[in-house]
């Protein structure tokens, strides 16, 4: 029940079953459960919910369908206030987790043009620029991919350019160096 309530974003629901002591920890037969949901929603008072309830919340349980954090679920949706409040009350290590197929929280924003989450993670220093999938794509090559013109922008102005010495153009974002005077 607690999972239907987070998958429709109802968070009054969601509050109710809990304090009628419904299990939070209930998944779903691909592993995924109400935090999940509450994520890819954006429901942050579902998050809320749970704490102020004493739930252990295990935000580094992930699905059985790709290894997926609650995180990934929630940035490759766009939901840039999901990935601060983890990042606040949990940590920045969960917004830097992969899941099997190697693709982080950096890789999904990318995947769907998520400027906002993109910028956020930048801003908290978990943006993977160089992070590599299991098929060889950066966060950079995912947008490009994708046609994803602003998001490609701003992973650029953003990169690091991690430039070896023979080399003139970087590794991830495509830049060459002399066209910044380098």
């Amino acid at each position: 029940m607690l999972c239907i309530a987070a998958m429709n974003n109802l968070g009054d629901a969601f509050e109710l079953l809990l304090n009628r002591e419904a299990d939070a920890y209930i998944l779903n037969t691909s592993g995924v459960g109400c935090l999940h949901y509450a994520c890819a929603r954006g429901n942050i008072e579902i998050l809320k919910a749970l704490k102020r309830s004493g739930v252990a919340i295990d935000i580094s349980h992930k699905d059985s369908y790709h290894g997926s954090s609650c995180a990934m679920w929630g940035a490759e949706r766009g939901r840039v206030k999901i990935l601060r409040y983890i990042h606040d009350n949990f940590g920045k290590k969960y917004l830097l987790e992969y899941d099997n197929y190697r693709r982080t929280c950096s890789h999904y924003a990318a995947l769907r043009g998520s400027i906002e989450c993109l910028a956020y993670l930048n801003k908290v220093e978990c943006l993977q620029h160089s992070f590599e999938d299991n098929e060889g794509r950066t966060p950079y090559a995912l947008a490009h991919a994708y046609n994803h013109v602003e998001t490609v922008e701003l992973l650029t102005k953003t990169c690091p350019h991690p430039y070896l010495e023979e080399d003139s153009i970087c590794g991830v974002c495509k830049m060459d160096k002399y066209d910044f005077g380098l």
